[in-house]
């Protein structure tokens, strides 16, 4: 279907739209041709494919990646998980993309980490369930500067990044009602903060 991946294709009748995961391995095979053939359009085909995932299943109000697409079949509810099956989670996938991506798209790394924070409650509370998500946040962290340490004269990273909940953050946060966190929020999301 023109503007969307199809879920399968058998005896030339096309399937259902893709879905998340589809979108987000489809463009990790093709970065990873990109490495191996070191072919420029394996990289442009990733970051076209990436565009129109973003336009697709991307909420930037929820910071979050939908399994199905805006304009898909109606369901009773819309559904993101940062949750690992037998493969890594759709939004797992497309925040290791999008960091990966994001050289040439620095809004590719916005959207990854703002994933990232929404999600970083489920990595606290159950990390041996979201290891895709422990993987993104690795490169993540990889692609902080480094800095050289005064005393020892070895490259370190720049900044420290540490998972604290909004409740710690409260005490932090101006004393005004709206910046204050709701008590159904408090340790129900965690962020990312530099330390």
């Amino acid at each position: 279907a023109e503007g969307h991946l199809l879920r399968s294709w058998r005896n030339a009748m096309p399937g259902p739209h893709g879905y998340l995961d589809d979108y987000a391995c489809l463009a990790s095979a093709l970065r990873t041709l990109h490495q191996a053939t070191n072919e420029a359009r394996w990289l442009a085909a990733a970051n076209e494919l990436t565009k129109l995932q973003i336009e697709q299943f991307y909420d930037a109000d929820q910071s979050t990646f939908f399994f199905t697409a805006h304009d898909h079949e109606k369901l009773f509810a819309r559904t993101s998980s940062p949750y690992d099956s037998v493969s890594p989670s759709g939004n797992s996938i497309t925040i290791r993309n999008l960091l990966a991506l994001s050289d040439k798209n620095p809004q590719f790394r916005e959207i990854a980490e703002s994933t990232l924070k929404h999600f970083s409650g489920a990595l606290d509370a159950a990390p041996v369930s979201c290891a895709g998500l422990g993987m993104a946040l690795q490169d993540l962290l990889e692609m902080q500067p480094l800095a050289k340490d005064a005393a020892t004269g070895r490259l370190e990273l720049a900044g420290r990044f540490v998972l604290t909940s909004k409740a710690d953050d409260a005490a932090t946060l101006p004393a005004d009602d709206d910046a204050q966190p709701q008590d159904s929020e408090i340790g129900a999301q965690q962020v990312f903060k530099p330390v």
